[in-house]
């Protein structure tokens, strides 16, 4: 037998499966089914009140309001990172590591009265 015989007997097997008889059962149970989605749900709508639609919004931009200047009044001020590492050096060597521009007679500790 070849694989085209085979397929072909497979499908004459297949083919004479009993069919189902229409039932009367089924038929209503789809139409009952049927007629309760086609039902329209009754629809109930909670009314609004006006002042929600404003009064949340608002609301909560206060909040965020408070908050900010809140959080603007209690900071802290930003710490000088020069002032903490120029703390134990002498003042007269501080030109070297800081960023402002030395004096002449600083960097020369010169003063009016040497020669």
């Amino acid at each position: 037998m070849n694989d085209d015989e085979i397929w072909t007997l497979f499908g004459n097997a297949f083919s004479k499966a009993r069919a189902v008889a229409p039932s009367e059962s089924f038929v209503n149970g789809v139409m009952a089914r049927i007629e309760t989605l086609e039902k329209p749900a009754p629809v109930y709508v909670k009314p609004v009140q006006p002042v929600f639609r404003w009064f949340l919004p608002a609301l909560a931009y206060s909040f965020a309001f408070i908050l900010m200047f809140t959080a603007i009044a209690i900071r802290q001020t930003p710490i000088n990172a020069d002032s903490i590492l120029l703390a134990d050096i002498p003042e007269n060597s501080q030109w070297m590591v800081s960023e402002d521009e030395p004096v002449p007679d600083e960097v020369l500790t010169l003063e009016e009265g040497d020669d």
